[in-house]
């Protein structure tokens, strides 16, 4: 089941006009998954305005959008995204049967974990061997059902690296929120490497219904 991930980093041009989107200026940013890859598509704001944003929400395929800036070259390029796009992205790849989109929900499901935004409820073995978990998403009662892929850390490792790449976030150096300690099924959640910093500087997310 394990498959290559493929993430576009942002190119700092606007996908409808082609034009250079400058240092400081605010744009939109979103995410769409296309067979095994995971495009970024960044939109100036006079763009956007030409976007039909109900289109876009019904789109199974656009995992997130969120309202960025681009830094200013000698600013810093560690930068924050709204932790509850994270679980929209999780969200949207909910009832999946795609093996390289069930692979990348299970790594954002244990970001999800290591941020305490999801508990780990316990696990389930199918007739086939398959095991799925049971995760509780944190001050409310929703389940959410993940496939286990049988990643190796490396390869989760590597798809984080890219998740951060396309979302302009380093996951890896955010340690868990100070809260009670999960059982969880393994230690893979909280194993990632330093990945690259950002380049640009995400302000907020916008829900996609």
């Amino acid at each position: 089941m394990t498959k290559d991930f493929k993430i576009g980093r942002p190119a700092g041009i606007c996908a409808k006009s082609g034009k250079d989107i400058a240092p400081g200026e605010e744009f939109m940013a979103l995410a769409r998954m296309v067979g095994e890859e995971i495009l970024r598509e960044d939109y100036s704001l006079a763009a956007w305005e030409q976007i039909d944003t109900e289109a876009l929400s019904a789109d199974r395929d656009v995992l997130g959008i969120w309202r960025t800036r681009r830094p200013q070259p000698e600013e810093k390029k560690k930068l924050l995204i709204d932790d509850n796009l994270i679980l929209q992205f999780f969200e949207r790849l909910t009832g999946t049967d795609d093996p390289s989109r069930l692979n990348f929900r299970y790594v954002l499901c244990l970001i999800l974990m290591r941020k305490r935004l999801l508990a780990y409820e316990g696990m389930n073995r199918r007739e086939d061997g398959t095991e799925v978990w049971r995760m509780r998403r944190r001050g409310s009662d929703t389940i959410y059902e993940v496939i286990d892929p049988q990643l190796d850390e490396d390869k989760i490792t590597a798809v984080s690296q890219q998740l951060g790449d396309v979302m302009q976030r380093d996951f890896s150096d955010e340690p868990p929120e100070d809260d009670e300690t999960d059982e969880t099924p393994g230690d893979v959640a909280t194993d990632q490497d330093e990945g690259d910093t950002s380049e640009d500087d995400n302000t907020n997310g916008e829900t996609v219904a």
